[in-house]
This record gives structure tokens, sequence and C-alpha cells, in this order.
């Protein structure tokens, strides 16, 4: 994948598993009213059951035409478009009593899904449209034994020769058996050519920021960042020290980079 330099100006087991709203996001059509939804902070991965029950209760005059729900994880990866939950008292469908205006459904949460973090967002449509009624954030834990991140295929030049102030862009792909969601963090540290070192960790972005960051598209897994140098740096060889972590700060190999400031 090509990388464009901007030149810039100067779980199932529920845990803490309660029913309550987790707050109204975009209006929801004028006749629909959420009063209640499941809300978990933490789904845990059963092996006897991957099953989990998710529901709303809704307050209306006339039913809606259809409730369903979406689960994505923080990057906005869509994993199920169309839960559909349903009022109609079958336990196969998750839902306890027929026309109590609680709409429940079932979803499979399997070791695929990657653990991290997780949010259900819940719809009604009507004759008006289609609204949206809430959402709920929720940790997901596959069960999978955690791995470290891994880091390859680094790009920076060799040698940048400053006369005024310079840019140059350095990138990398960072992986992870876990998922990419499970990267915390890709960052680097770097050593003057004397030795000394400030230990601060300078962090790459997977963001899609071309212009701050020069990172192209979100969420690839290749990370980068852009570097300003300018006369007043020392000059000689630098050393540059790039890690990845996860989110129970497990790091990956070390990718080591010199490049030759004159």
């Amino acid at each position: 994948m090509k990388k464009y330099l901007l030149l810039l100006p100067a779980l199932i087991y529920l845990a803490g598993c309660s029913t309550k709203f987790d707050g109204v996001i975009n209006t929801p059509p004028s006749d629909i009213q959420i009063v209640n939804a499941a809300k978990f902070d933490t789904v845990f991965y059963n092996t006897s059951d991957s099953m989990i029950v998710i529901n709303a209760q809704l307050k209306f005059t006339t039913a809606p035409d259809e409730v369903f729900a979406k689960l994505k994880n923080t990057a906005g990866k869509v994993y199920f478009s169309n839960i559909r939950l349903s009022d109609n008292g079958l336990a196969a469908d998750g839902d306890a009593v027929r026309g109590d205006k609680i709409y429940s459904g079932k979803v499979l949460m399997s070791q695929t899904i990657p653990s991290g973090d997780y949010f259900f967002e819940y719809f009604a449509v009507t004759g008006t449209g289609t609204g949206k009624l809430t959402v709920n954030n929720f940790t997901y834990n596959n069960g999978l034994q955690n791995q470290p991140p891994v880091l390859s295929d680094l790009s920076a030049p060799d040698s940048i020769e400053v006369t005024t102030d310079q840019a140059f862009l350095m990138f990398l792909n960072a992986s992870d058996p876990n998922g990419l969601q499970d990267i915390s963090r890709v960052y680097f540290v770097s050593t003057r050519p004397d030795g000394t070192s400030s230990g601060n960790a300078f962090l790459l972005y997977d963001d899609g920021n071309l212009q701050d960051h020069g990172d192209a598209v979100a969420g690839d897994g290749i990370y980068s960042i852009i570097v300003r140098v300018n006369a007043s740096n020392q000059k000689g060889l630098y050393k540059f020290e790039f890690r990845a972590e996860d989110r129970v700060r497990a790091q990956s190999n070390l990718i080591t980079k010199f490049i030759l400031i004159k």
C-alpha cells in the first residue's frame, strides 16, 4: 500500500449484567420511546453456550414495523448488521413474554470475534423512518490466550539532508493474533547521535489522517508518523526503536532503524 507524504508548514458470561437505559444517541422515530435496554460491561466467551440475549423495552402507541440491532467494534467494523429483535414470546428468539413491548434477540458471540471493545446499536423502524434508539458499550473476551502484537515492513529513509525545515514519513505494519483492536499503541523512542535520549515515546497512527500523520487508510494495520527536523537538530546517526503494545501491555518484537541526519 502506498503512503503519501504531505509537507506541512511550520464473552458467554455476562459480568455486571443489568437492564438499564444507556442513553439516547440519535432521535428515534417521534412515536417511539426507549425505556430500558439490556446493558452489560463485559462479555466472556462460554464454551458451553456462546449465545447472549439483548433486548430493548419501548414505549409507543403503535408498534414499530421492525426493531433491530447492530454489533460494531470501536473502530467501526460491523460484525452483525441486522440482529432482529422480537416481542413474540418465543424462547428461540430470546423473548420471554409476548406483547410486553420488550423486544429481544439472540447473538452468537463466537471465538472468531476478537477480544476488544464493542457496542450494540438499537434501531426502530416505523412509517416515518428508521431511528437509532440507544447504544450499549461493552468489552468482549473471547477466551483465547493473549499473544503480543507483531511489527513488520518498516518503511523509513536511510538519510535526510537538512538545509531548511524538513519532514519525512515513516510507517510500518502492526498485527496482533488477537485482532487489530487488541493493539493499544505503536510507538518509537529515538536516540541522538551523542547517545542521549529523552525516553519519550512518539506515537504512530492508523487513523486515516493523511495531513497530520501521513496515514492513508484508517484501521488497515499500517501505522504512520510524519517526523519534522530542522537545522538545529544534531547531525549524525539517529537510532529509532519501534514497538507495539496490546491492551494488557504485552510488547511486540523490536524493530530498530538508523537514519543519518546530515
